[in-house]
């Protein structure tokens, strides 16, 4: 095969892209692609596409590295740092000088690609009000993408790679927030309440003691608060149900390659995904009035999100584990099986 070369994207190749990121994200993704006057680079060879990035003006000095993916069939041709730098460069020569993107939680060869670039990750309050006014509808829809983080290149920042002070604190501050939003701030009653908010409380802190336990073993750790799917959390939490948003652990190095750690993050989230199944068994036989008021139904979502093991839920259990090993992730899905079904029985 000849050298794949990096061209701007054309009316003709837009809609043989979808399917390209499909091999590279999973089906479904092609749902939010934008696929029309399209504004970026794609790698190509022989007739092939091996990937391609999309660039987005959000305001007069605000840019957006907006996709950029590789086809898994053409990996091994350096084609991400090709793209991505073929996408800065044309960010640069638009004269935008702050630049967002969105990276996947887990996907620490993109990490490496940005942090390089001057890109860092400032807060959700951060990055939802410090910058244009026209372009805070793509920063907040940025931040209702679950198991994402969004990265900015912004001169005027002085961050570290990865800010993690208060990490903790905030995990547990948003775990209370949620709990308030299901209890809809005491509208539904005082109990009730008190029973979302020291639920989520509970089952978070729990979850970080299991999830290090088992995770300390790969040496030291650093822990990522929630970013991604916060306010996606809070919204549907409104609504009177539980999209679970906690943040995870990850090797303390501000780069590490993802497939080291992937071994130990797929057993921990085993581990931290069983913790939710023992809950939702649980609170069945301890508290089946309570259970069968709506309790079971939120625990219920909440282990279906966790056990999904792909796109739109990227940084789930489900994902890190099956990523690592599908038997392992079939073990977990028949344990969530008989969870449901041995409830429904009983």
């Amino acid at each position: 095969m000849s050298e794949y070369q990096i061209s701007p994207i054309t009316p003709a190749i837009e809609s043989k892209l979808p399917e390209v990121a499909e091999r590279a994200f999973g089906k479904g993704v092609s749902i939010i692609l934008p696929k029309k006057n399209l504004w970026g680079f794609y790698a190509h060879a022989d007739g092939k596409i091996g990937g391609a990035v999309y660039l987005k003006k959000w305001a007069d000095n605000e840019g957006c590295l907006e996709w950029i993916y590789v086809d898994p069939s053409a990996q091994g041709h350096k084609l991400g740092s090709r793209l991505f730098r073929a996408g800065i460069d044309g960010l640069n020569d638009a004269k935008l000088p702050i630049l967002f993107t969105l990276v996947r939680g887990s996907n620490t060869a993109s990490w490496s690609m940005f942090a390089k670039e001057g890109f860092v990750k400032p807060s959700v309050f951060h990055t939802l009000t410090q910058y244009s006014w026209k372009s805070f509808y793509h920063r907040l829809g940025f931040h209702l993408a679950d198991g994402y983080n969004i990265w900015v290149k912004d001169s005027s920042l002085d961050l570290p790679m990865h800010p993690i002070r208060y990490g903790f604190l905030k995990t547990f501050l948003f775990a209370g927030l949620i709990g308030l939003a299901l209890g809809l701030f005491g509208l539904r009653g005082v109990d009730t309440l008190l029973i979302t908010i020291s639920t989520l409380l509970v089952v978070t802190g729990l979850r970080i003691v299991i999830e290090y336990l088992v995770g300390r073993s790969y040496g030291p750790l650093r822990w990522n608060a929630p970013q991604g799917g916060t306010l996606l959390s809070f919204v549907i939490a409104l609504t009177g149900t539980w999209w679970p948003s906690f943040g995870h652990f990850s090797p303390k190095a501000d780069i590490y390659r993802d497939s080291d750690y992937a071994k130990v993050n797929a057993y921990s989230r085993f581990a931290t995904l069983m913790f939710h199944v023992l809950i939702y068994v649980l609170a069945a036989i301890l508290v089946p009035d309570l259970f069968s008021s709506g309790y079971g139904l939120i625990l219920g979502i909440v282990l279906a999100v966790q056990l999904f093991p792909t796109f739109p839920v990227d940084d789930s259990d489900g994902s890190r584990i099956y990523a690592y090993s599908k038997p392992l992730y079939f073990i977990a899905l028949l344990t969530v099986v008989l969870a449901y079904v041995g409830t429904i029985i009983f």
